[in-house]
């Protein structure tokens, strides 16, 4: 159930940037998913049917985002995805991350707040613009408050809560939890470089998590 969930929550974290952010494309048939957002964060790529052979998969890819001139990611997944990264690799290329996934069957303990710390849930337009700002630095992406995080609506549903750390007044940190397929997804998880070492990703973490479990999640991923 868990994996079936964390597969249907990552597919569903990229519609919900193109439903609450720029206008993009996305298509869900034939047994994969391609999504072409305003950022490069949202282009990417998944297979939905293992049994869509990885060439065939790879040569969809290709056409659909050439013919809009876009990079993009193809997300992979152990084990289902092992033959595509094959065909990949031998290709020449190399992943750009490697995430490994952790659930939490029950809601953590209270965070440790570091010292001169605060975290504050986004509710308003300023805590919107704190949390686009210090993903942006986080993660190296100038323009995802154009493309991505475009306001309150990105961060705000019954169904998502969003949360910054400030260190000394200043937004450094960030964590969403998304509600899916009964599961909370913990995304946007980043520390602006001056405030790493702190214990604000720990933080911030557990703070989404276990607003996920208040949502009804199950579990947190």
């Amino acid at each position: 159930e868990m994996l079936a969930a964390l597969d249907l929550g990552y597919g569903e974290l990229y519609r919900e940037m193109l439903r609450r952010g720029a206008p993009g494309i996305s298509v869900d048939k034939d047994g994969m998913m391609l999504v072409a957002g305003a950022n490069r964060l949202v282009r990417a790529a998944i297979r939905t049917d293992p049994n869509l052979p990885a060439r065939e998969f790879l040569g969809r890819i290709d056409t659909f985002f050439r013919q809009r001139q876009m990079d993009h990611h193809i997300v992979t997944r152990a084990p289902q995805d092992t033959d595509i990264d094959e065909l990949l690799q031998d290709a020449g290329f190399e992943p750009e991350y490697v995430e490994s996934v952790m659930c939490l069957q029950r809601k953590p303990e209270a965070p440790h707040v570091p010292t001169h710390g605060a975290i504050k849930e986004v509710r308003d337009v300023r805590g919107a613009k704190d949390f686009a700002a210090t993903v942006s630095a986080a993660f190296g992406e100038p323009g995802i408050s154009e493309a991505v995080i475009t306001g309150p609506n990105s961060l705000i549903a019954p169904h998502i809560r969003s949360f910054v750390g400030y260190l000394n007044g200043e937004p450094v940190a960030t964590a969403l939890a998304m509600l899916h397929a009964g599961g909370a997804g913990v995304f946007w998880v980043g520390t602006v470089n001056e405030a790493r070492h702190h214990g604000f990703g720990s933080a911030l973490v557990r703070t989404a998590a276990s607003a996920g479990f208040d949502m009804g999640a199950r579990f947190a991923w």
